[in-house]
């Protein structure tokens, strides 16, 4: 009778074991029918092209590059998108685009975020040999001069032929160039590179308005063209003081305004206007008008004598920008300390052109619209605070980054500095920048990707 019962609970045992085991098979089977059923629910390249765009119109532009990454229906509705230009990504903060020269020609190019404060390299480099030089930018445009890259005058003879640089707008985003032209006859021999120190553009190339204007480097004389005319159009200005130059140019609604100063203590005199867009509907050259003269005696500084400032190891800096929705025309002035191991700026003075009794004045402005200013000594761009994703503090409106680099002392090397100015607290930040390792004549500007 025991052997009965101790056999009948083994069978139980047995019994109740492999009901287990059927049962947690059976689990196991409905969890991987379940999992299955979700993956499948999760497909992302399933995803109905309308809800892709929407995704797509709401990513920054670093994650809208990388959308058309994740698989193939993504990448149509990337392509697609490039193609009808919509949806587009969110607008973001410019980057500052640093290139400098290295050994064998090799320029090395970055590009720092303030986002994030990192420094990104191209896969590509931008610039490959030391013919290539940036000297300004445009919705997405860079505009260049290659200096290798030299073209024969038309009306040149065999025996007596000129070369000229090939100038152009670059989009290095999808590879696009559009040609500017490139026969330039001045009166005096220069090198190409220093030729120019500033190019810039009213809009993009591909705008029938476009208009480019060229900052001739320590002349007093400055050129203008559209992308498909033959030649630049050069305006030069009699000019009865040897130590007065151009400072800096800015364009607004057709029309050059040129920031004029003497070479001795660096002290502004005027500003002109020259209308180009009047001159190729009138088919003459532009005539300089004076908007405002004696500029120095409308500017404030917090000494009382401006050569007090040089004398105690000051410099100043004299920039122009332009707010082209409201149509402002803003005059920037910087005091740098070098008295110290790396330039400190000191002071920002920011005014605006005004009319009093229709007589153009300079009106000390405190505040620039809510928009904000990305300032350098080839570019400058204002833009509305509102339009741009980022975090808070960043994108508050007037405020004004400038990056720089300062000239060479005994005591500072050639280093970019960047320093953001709140025109509202008075407050002057200085934003790290890693050190990029740069080698002779660095340049800086701030630069907006994009695809088309």
């Amino acid at each position: 009778m025991k052997h009965w019962v101790f056999f009948a609970a083994s069978f139980m045992v047995l019994l109740s074991g492999c009901c287990c085991k059927f049962t947690k098979k059976r689990e196991m089977k409905k969890r991987d029918e379940q999992v299955s059923k979700d993956e499948k629910q999760r497909n992302w390249s399933k995803i109905p092209t309308q809800i892709l765009e929407l995704i797509l119109s709401r990513l920054s532009r670093a994650d809208f590059y990388r959308f058309g990454e994740v698989c193939t229906s993504w990448r149509h509705v990337f392509k697609q998108s490039i193609i009808y230009r919509s949806p587009s990504p969110l607008p973001s903060m410019p980057l500052l685009l640093l290139y400098r020269l290295h050994l064998f020609n090799d320029i090395k190019t970055g590009l720092f975020s303030l986002i994030d404060r990192k420094m990104y390299f191209p896969r590509i480099p931008f610039f490959q040999g030391s013919n290539l030089h940036c000297l300004g930018s445009i919705n997405g445009w860079l505009i260049m001069i290659d200096t290798n890259a030299t073209r024969l005058s038309s009306s040149s003879s065999n025996s007596n032929h000129h070369r000229f640089p090939s100038f152009f707008f670059w989009n290095p985003i999808p590879n696009a160039r559009v040609m500017l032209p490139s026969r330039l006859n001045i009166p005096y021999r220069a090198n190409w590179y220093k030729l120019f120190s500033k190019l810039k553009a009213s809009s993009g190339p591909d705008s029938p308005d476009c208009l480019v204007a060229a900052l001739f480097t320590g002349q007093h004389n400055i050129a203008f063209c559209r992308p498909h005319d033959e030649s630049w159009n050069i305006i030069y200005v009699e000019n009865n003081n040897p130590n007065a130059v151009f400072a800096d140019i800015e364009l607004l609604h057709g029309k050059c305004y040129v920031l004029t100063e003497t070479l001795n203590y660096r002290n502004i005199t005027s500003i002109l206007v020259y209308d180009l867009q009047e001159s190729y509907s009138s088919s003459s050259p532009p005539k300089a008008k004076v908007l405002i003269s004696q500029l120095h005696q409308q500017v404030e500084y917090n000494s009382p004598n401006i050569r007090d400032l040089i004398f105690q190891n000051h410099q100043l800096f004299f920039y122009l920008a332009s707010d082209s929705i409201s149509g402002i025309l803003y005059l920037i002035l910087i005091i740098v300390d070098y008295n110290n191991v790396h330039p400190i700026e000191r002071e920002f003075i920011v005014y605006k052109v005004d009319n009093f009794n229709n007589v153009p004045m300079l009106v000390r402005v405190m505040d620039l619209n809510g928009g904000i200013l990305f300032l350098s000594h080839r570019d400058s761009k204002i833009v509305p605070s509102s339009t741009l994703t980022g975090h808070e503090d960043l994108i508050r409106g007037n405020n004004i980054y400038y990056a720089h680099v300062y000239p060479y002392t005994e005591s500072c090397p050639l280093m970019p500095r960047i320093v953001k100015f709140c025109m509202t607290s008075g407050r002057i930040n200085h934003i790290p920048l890693p050190n990029p390792e740069l080698g002779s004549e660095p340049t800086c500007l701030w630069f907006n990707p994009t695809i088309w």
